[in-house]
């Protein structure tokens, strides 16, 4: 019996530093990647926004046009014209440094958080952030300095 309870007890731990290393390895990556981006950030610069997921502009593209740490200006980059009822707009679309707040925090409050970033840039490209059976997240690509 005691040998039962120290074998279950290993699995726990092996479990659990799993578990851990997993998020480890991820606050690694986000670290690394914010790192890389505050060393090279553009002061000006565009970029192409689509959020995914349960929202409600979900799969509509919009370039973003950042100054300092402020959107100046979001464009629909889709075909034609942008669909009624959107609600992106420069006063509350995100900068790059605040999609890095957003994955902080979907890490920091234990949603399940998936996230690949630009090689180059450090800036995340398409993050998927799971809250019970929903999910949602964006995608940012396409990143031109001015």
């Amino acid at each position: 019996m005691g040998s039962r309870r120290a074998n279950i007890g290993m699995l726990f731990a092996l479990g659990a530093g799993l578990l851990w290393g997993c998020g480890g390895s991820a606050y690694t990556e986000l670290g690394k990647s914010r790192d890389r981006w505050d060393r090279q950030r553009p002061e000006h610069y565009l970029y192409i926004y689509e959020a995914t997921g349960f929202v409600a502009d979900a799969g509509i593209p919009w370039t973003l046009e950042v100054s300092g740490f402020d959107v100046v200006a979001a464009t629909y980059a889709g075909e034609g014209t942008a669909p009624s009822g959107t609600s992106l707009t420069a006063e509350n679309a995100p900068t790059i440094d605040a999609l890095f707040g957003r994955i902080q925090k979907a890490f920091d409050s234990s949603q399940g958080t998936t996230a690949t970033y630009d090689p180059t840039w450090g800036f995340p490209t398409d993050v998927t952030i799971s809250v019970g059976s929903e999910t949602d997240g964006f995608k940012a690509s396409n990143l031109e300095e001015r």
